[in-house]
């Protein structure tokens, strides 16, 4: 019988156990134009010479390639060869060499499995450590799961066209499935569940990267590019920060907010400032957790929102001077902190008293030290910084000027640390690249964002300017 073309589903019907046949044990095979799948026994092509020997294995083989293929058009590309590994390795046969009736029903099992995230999770033999493991191995084994099943299904329902589910109904079948799954393994499900937030927010981010001219030429699977280290990027992938699990679902989720607020010319106060950075810390861990809740409420290890207060929860945030200098091979520059900018951060604490340096003992790095502030006077702060910026910005005559007002006003907010953590990334991410499209500029890709923390101004100007090079080249 003639079946080009057909899917898995429809082999299956059709020679599935019970069918017309010898039963499960009798042969599948193709003929070696790879247009057609037959059943028959063992030894239809008779004789013991190695000339029949290598007929039958052809024709067995050209049945097993003819049923990979019919499952890579139902469910995706590579997903019947992952599937006949699994099968062979599960019943320890072979099935590429020798396929049955009866196989059928364990590639269908096999897929099952494959499709459903943590059915497939489950089996890897890392997750079984997942309890007393540090975090990063594991993490790194879910993501390169998840990342891959992703892709799969999402291509899987593009190859069914207009009858395919759209990525953001795949996404939606996929958390489903995973909060469906009897297992409780909450921590487990909780860092699958994180790369489905990522996927999601990757595809807001896109759809609002698309509304603006100046990334009209940057794809929008490179979004994750705009929110990381960029001399970390080639060395780790998008997924690079996922020790803190949930960073780049956060962040693309907070550049979507940022772009918004850019698009309706929503103004950069206190209110926003404090909004962006919640949108990029929300369900971010700091560290592994034993047993985190999936969407409940605010734990230790998650991500605290909002600014800093006096109410006894902290007594202050800081963070040390890493000196500049020449590390590497080739010799790259590494630090934050250089002598042009501790000279201006020095003059800056002797009018200011929202700092103090505490100098380090006995070897340790000195410390930049912001004392514990009322939630209130954090608030007041941030509008004051921003009051300034609006002044220099107005008055800026050229690009020059414009670069300085925008590098002073992210040093000084980043420098208050108003928020107990995620600083940086809310301002060297996120409101650098806001103020720079507001001010009709490139945005940019630093590749150090912590620079904010002791470069001179002039410096960070330098370092902008390297940073919207860095921008153009991730565009073309």
């Amino acid at each position: 019988m003639e079946a080009t073309g057909r899917t898995f589903s429809q082999i299956h019907q059709q020679h599935k156990p019970g069918a017309l046949g010898w039963g499960a044990g009798e042969h599948l095979r193709g003929d070696l134009a790879g247009t057609r799948l037959y059943t028959h026994s063992a030894f239809s092509i008779s004789g013991s010479s190695d000339a029949a020997a290598k007929a039958r294995q052809d024709k067995w083989a050209a049945g097993a390639t003819y049923v990979k293929q019919a499952i890579d058009r139902e469910f995706g590309p590579g997903m019947g060869e992952l599937a006949f590994a699994k099968v062979s390795r599960d019943t320890r046969h072979n099935i590429s060499a020798e396929l049955r009736r009866g196989d059928l029903d364990r590639l269908r099992t096999a897929v099952s499995d494959l499709r459903n995230p943590m059915k497939t999770l489950l089996a890897l033999p890392s997750i079984g450590d997942i309890q007393g493991a540090t975090g990063r191995e594991v993490q790194k084994a879910v993501v390169t799961t998840m990342v891959d099943l992703i892709e799969r299904r999402c291509a899987e329902e593009s190859a069914k066209g207009a009858a395919g589910k759209s990525p953001k109904a795949t996404l939606a079948a996929i958390r489903k499935e995973i909060n469906d799954h009897p297992s409780g393994d909450r921590m487990l499900k909780s860092k699958a569940l994180s790369i489905v937030d990522k996927a999601e927010a990757q595809l807001r981010c896109g759809a609002e990267l698309g509304r603006f001219m100046a990334f009209a030429t940057l794809p929008p699977t490179s979004a994750w590019r705009m929110l990381m280290d960029g001399h970390l990027q080639e060395a780790r992938g998008e997924y690079g920060f996922e020790n803190e699990q949930g960073y780049m679902a956060g962040m693309l989720n907070g550049m979507t907010r940022m772009l918004e607020s850019v698009r309706t010319r929503e103004p950069l106060d206190a209110r926003l400032f404090e909004v962006l950075h919640d949108t990029c810390v929300d369900k971010v861990y700091s560290k592994p957790l034993s047993d985190p809740d999936l969407e409940g409420e605010v734990r230790d290890g998650r991500l605290k929102k909002g600014f800093r207060t006096d109410d006894g929860s902290n007594v202050g945030v800081g963070y040390p001077f890493k000196p500049v200098a020449l590390e590497g091979d080739p010799p790259r520059r590494v630090g934050t902190t250089t002598p042009e900018g501790r000279a201006e951060l020095t003059a800056k604490i002797e009018r200011d008293d929202w700092f103090r340096i505490d100098v380090g003992e006995r070897g340790a790095p000195d410390k930049l030290w912001c004392v514990t502030r009322s939630r209130e006077q954090c608030r007041a702060r941030v509008d004051t910084i921003l009051t300034a910026y609006r002044t220099e910005i107005a008055a800026a005559r050229n690009e020059d000027e414009k670069l300085r007002a925008i590098a002073r006003c992210c040093q000084d907010l980043d420098q208050s640390h108003v928020f107990e953590d995620g600083n940086i990334r809310t301002t060297s991410f996120l409101v650098m690249n806001k103020l720079l499209l507001e001010a009709g500029l490139s945005p940019a890709i630093l590749d150090e964002p912590n620079v904010f923390d002791g470069f001179s101004v002039a410096q960070l100007v330098d370092e902008i300017r390297h940073g919207q090079a860095a921008f153009r080249a991730a565009c073309q």
